[in-house]
Formats: structure tokens, C-alpha cells, sequence
């Protein structure tokens, strides 16, 4: 075989019409080609759109309260969050590059890696109260007339969803696994299969008209497009046609809780929890059981609720399925 041996290439186009906003053109091309079997490379570029949701344009205000520092000093205000039925669809453009090999020579195994590159224009976002406070201090006049003040003191904010002027990110998505038959090993029936995972991401930042905020590596759960610069989980297996059993690791990066703020108790370290998990079919039941954060990890300090970190603590689900 040689290169271009099996080479695929694919492209779509779409036309869209709002009735908020007026027609809007997306596409996608890509192109595959597998080098020598055991070898796959992997391309596509696509101009991407996202209409806004009912949510986002017609969702009732909500209020909640919150505090945000201004000029060093915390102030507690009341924030007002909202639907916005102006937004535009959001412009995406996206760029990814990937490769999986298959070598012949370990059959079972499968290595691959993907590089994304992603950048919206008028990304739809509800910003967080200390974000439009920051807004406002680096020279934002649409995010100064969101906060209404007593004297210096902010005391409302208001966060309808807006388009924000860009938004950029880049990683890496790299996968393995491999999967044994028991049979090479032993007379047990099944199979099993090891996989790993993991994600890194550099760089996500947003552009709101003023100023530019890296967000790679700022993890509070307040914090605006914030994401763990390193997150993935490995997992081990066995599996046969009436009993499997699995463990897992699963790893999300720390960092701080937002780099923009002189806060106490910034830092948040990385979390690492073990789960596990197993059914069987007995008697035309199939009973499943499993443990998430086995250890009892505890989370960091957060406001609302983390969406990286386990807020919950050890989980233990229980359960059977009839088959009729």
C-alpha cells in the first residue's frame, strides 16, 4: 500500500433562515485517508452557526444575590439574568487534525490524537456579575450601564444573555485502548479492556469589545468560559456474556479559582477520583450496581456548585432490569 491509498473527501453546505435575525450560510469539508491499513489521517474545516435558544431570548428574569470585587473591596449586589430576543446566531469556524493507528503487530490497540482549533464570533453568553464589574472598570460603557449603583457602590447587575465579541480556544484530545481476549491468557470466558483518556487545553479566551481574558486554567465556578487546563480518566474492564466489572480513575486539573481577582484561598488543587461499577444477569434480571468517588473526595470552595468537580460526594447506585 501507499499513501492516498483510501482517500475519502466529503463536504455539505447549509442555508438557514430566523425570522430574528435573516439567512445565514454554514459548510463543512473533511477529508480522510488511510496510509498503509494501520494508519488513518483525519481533516476538517467548517464554518459553524448556533441560533439562540428559547431560553436564551425569551427566559424569564431570575434574581440572585452574589458578591463582586470592585477596586479591591467586595461589595454584595443582586443580579438580574434574563433572556435577550436581539441575540444573533453564533459564527463559529472550526479546524481539526487528527491521527489513529491500529498497529498490526498488538492487535486490540487503538492510539489516536486530535488537534481543535475553535473561533466564534458572537458567542451567546450570560455573564457573571463580577465579569460585567470587570468589564466596566477596563472602559466597557455597555457593561457599565448594566450595574446600577448607590453613589460609588454597585448594587444590580444586570446579565441578560449577549453577544460577546470572540471567543478562541486549541487542545488536544488523545485516546487509548486496548482490548484483550481472555482466551490469549486463560480459559476464563470474555474479554478485557483497558482505555485511557485525556484532554489538554492551553488556551480559552473571550474578547468582550475591551479587553481579552485567558480562562485556561481558571476553574471557579463563577468564573466566565473558565476550564482545567488538564482533565482525563483511565478505566480497566472485564466483561463476558453475563457478568462485567469496571474501575476508573478519573483526574481533573486544578488551578485557580479566577486569575483576574486578588481573592483569598485562590488556589484550587486538582482533584483525582475512583469509581467502580459492575452488573450481572441472574434469573432473567440484570442487577447493576456502582460507586462514584469511592474515596469521598470532597470539592473545593465554590459558590453555586462546581460543573468540573464532584459536588456530591460518594454515590452509590443500585438497580435491576427485568427482561421480558
Amino acid at each position: 500500500d501507499q499513501p492516498f491509498s483510501k482517500l475519502d473527501i466529503n463536504g455539505a453546505a447549509r442555508y438557514s433562515h430566523y425570522s430574528s435575525s435573516g439567512g445565514i450560510w454554514s459548510w463543512k469539508v473533511g477529508a480522510t485517508d488511510r496510509i498503509f491499513d494501520n494508519l488513518l489521517l483525519r481533516f476538517s474545516r467548517s464554518r459553524d452557526i448556533r441560533s439562540a435558544s428559547l431560553t436564551e431570548m425569551y427566559t424569564t428574569v431570575a434574581t440572585t444575590f452574589s458578591t463582586v470585587t470592585e477596586r479591591g473591596q467586595p461589595y454584595p449586589v443582586t443580579r438580574y439574568a434574563g433572556g435577550n430576543p436581539k441575540l444573533r446566531p453564533e459564527i463559529g469556524s472550526t479546524l481539526t487534525l487528527g491521527a489513529v493507528l491500529t498497529p498490526t503487530a498488538i492487535p486490540g490497540l487503538n492510539l489516536s490524537v486530535d488537534y481543535y482549533k475553535i473561533e466564534i464570533k458572537d458567542a451567546i453568553v450570560s455573564l457573571t456579575a463580577q465579569d460585567i464589574v470587570n468589564s466596566c472598570g477596563l472602559g466597557n460603557g455597555a457593561a457599565c450601564a448594566q450595574i446600577t449603583r448607590d453613589g460609588i457602590v454597585p448594587t444590580i447587575v444586570r446579565s441578560t444573555y449577549i453577544n460577546l465579541a470572540q471567543f478562541k480556544t486549541h487542545g488536544l484530545d488523545m485516546e487509548a485502548s486496548y482490548t484483550l481476549p481472555m482466551s490469549r491468557i486463560s480459559s476464563l470466558p470474555g474479554s478485557l479492556r483497558f482505555r485511557a483518556l485525556a484532554t489538554y487545553v492551553p488556551k480559552v479566551e473571550f474578547s468582550n469589545g475591551v479587553a481579552v481574558f485567558q480562562r485556561a486554567g481558571d476553574v471557579g465556578d463563577d468564573t466566565t468560559f473558565g476550564t482545567p487546563k488538564w482533565r482525563g480518566n483511565a478505566s480497566i474492564s472485564y466483561s463476558n456474556s453475563d457478568f462485567s466489572i469496571d474501575a476508573r480513575v478519573r483526574y481533573v486539573g486544578g488551578g485557580v479559582y479566577d486569575h483576574t481577582r486578588d481573592i483569598a484561598n485562590n488556589k484550587i488543587n486538582s482533584r483525582t477520583y475512583f469509581d467502580l461499577g459492575g452488573q450481572a444477569t441472574i434469573g432473567g434480571l440484570t442487577w447493576f450496581a456502582s460507586v462514584n468517588n469511592l474515596f469521598d473526595r470532597k470539592p473545593p470552595l465554590t459558590t453555586y456548585g462546581s460543573i468540573f468537580y464532584d459536588s456530591i460526594g460518594r454515590y452509590i447506585n443500585v438497580g435491576a432490569k427485568v427482561h421480558f
